[in-house]
């Protein structure tokens, strides 16, 4: 008796396998190896290919209040099954979705379209039919992975100091610094490299990097010293691929500077006679001896403003002959000395006056510029 149930059971199994529902339509979409849009012996199914279902006139068949749809998957004793069961008698066409990386195998070939490939080779839509009560089990769709041509490419980036310095001047950096260049290479095509190396056009043999792989990234670095001025050098990769050399360069750049001396103020040109870079000084016109220009320096206001003058242009003066940068205080200083060529040492220019009106604001500027507070730094 037992035996008799497990046939029974065996054959509800084997029947539910194999029966088609009625009014379906559906069939297959397979890996076309050979390319000929026929199912030949040994070509299998793709599952995970999304297949929808559409009326004649574009408007999508709804199941659920959505776009009906199916995803390819084993069913029916292959790979690669959809159906749409209970489909509409009207009608119809089915669209097939490529996946990515393959294309469509070519249109209604042979004389069985039972296992010919129904999917136009664009847009992947059947051509409109009508659907009975019957069902349709003959909308396939073949399909084989696209031929990608061998694309071998490369690319460098160069860093200076952790900065992509493709333009001049760069990153200003001391001279006598350690300055670090950093290549990055990256193979951007779609096939392995070989040989791949990193030269500079200054520096010479950066690194050998030998192969690299299809979206592989390695790095090289190499340092050195900064000079003085505008530095440009370019960091070059080359690979194989075959007989195929390929290449790519990127530039660099960085300014080397040589860092100022700091400004000083009158207190300190005073008390620094040695440090005074000239043994004299024309100020307004006039030749001042160092030890002049010092006297004057060290002498007491007493309400004569051509004494304050004199103090912060002499020091402006020193402070730009020494080697910092002058750019902020150049026009300021040459204002500055034609007042003094007006009101020389002496003048007794007083502090409401108009003269001073005019030359105070030449003053606080080369005051504030021998304090350290312009474009140069004051001395330590």
């Amino acid at each position: 008796m037992r035996k008799n149930i497990l046939i029974v059971l065996s054959v509800l199994v084997l029947v539910t396998l194999t029966a088609m529902p009625a009014a379906s339509i559906g069939d297959y979409v397979w890996n076309d190896v050979n390319k000929n849009g026929i199912q030949d012996d040994g070509e299998t199914g793709i599952n995970g290919v999304k297949v929808e279902l559409f009326y004649g006139s574009g408007n999508c068949y709804m199941e659920s209040n959505e776009c009906a749809s199916r995803i390819t998957t084993f069913g029916y004793g292959k790979n690669g099954f959809y159906v749409f069961e209970g489909a509409p008698q009207d009608y119809l066409y089915v669209k097939f979705n490529l996946p990515e990386g393959y294309v469509f195998s070519p249109k209604d070939q042979g004389s069985d379209d039972a296992i010919d490939s129904d999917a136009d080779l664009n847009t992947g839509l059947t051509e409109v039919f009508y659907h009975g009560t019957a069902g349709d089990l003959t909308r396939d769709a073949g399909m084989y992975r696209a031929e990608v041509a061998p694309t071998p490419a490369i690319d460098i980036t160069k860093y200076t100091n952790g900065d992509d310095a493709n333009t001049v001047p760069g990153p200003s950096i001391p001279v006598g610094s350690t300055v670090t260049w950093k290549y990055d290479v990256v193979n951007t095509g779609n096939v392995p490299l070989t040989n791949v190396r990193v030269t500079d056009d200054i520096i010479g043999d950066i690194c050998t990097i030998g192969d690299l792989a299809v979206g592989e990234t390695k790095s090289c670095a190499k340092t050195g010293t900064a000079v003085e001025g505008q530095y440009s050098n370019i960091g070059t990769v080359t690979g194989a691929y075959e007989l195929r050399m390929i290449t790519d360069n990127d530039p660099s750049n960085y300014f080397g500077t040589t860092p100022s001396p700091g400004t000083g103020t009158p207190g300190y040109w005073k008390n620094h006679p040695e440090a005074w870079p000239v043994d004299s000084i024309m100020i307004g016109g006039i030749t001042y001896t160092k030890n002049q220009a010092i006297a004057i320096i060290a002498a007491p206001v007493k309400g004569d403003k051509t004494y304050t003058m004199f103090q912060a242009l002499v020091s402006a003066k020193l402070n730009v002959i020494i080697g910092n940068p002058d750019s902020c205080i150049a026009d300021s200083i040459t204002s500055a000395d034609a007042w003094m060529g007006n009101y020389p040492v002496g003048s007794k220019v007083e502090g409401s006056s108009q003269e001073w009106k005019d030359g105070e604001p030449l003053y606080i500027k080369m005051d504030n510029y021998n304090n350290g507070l312009l474009c140069a730094q004051h001395r330590d």
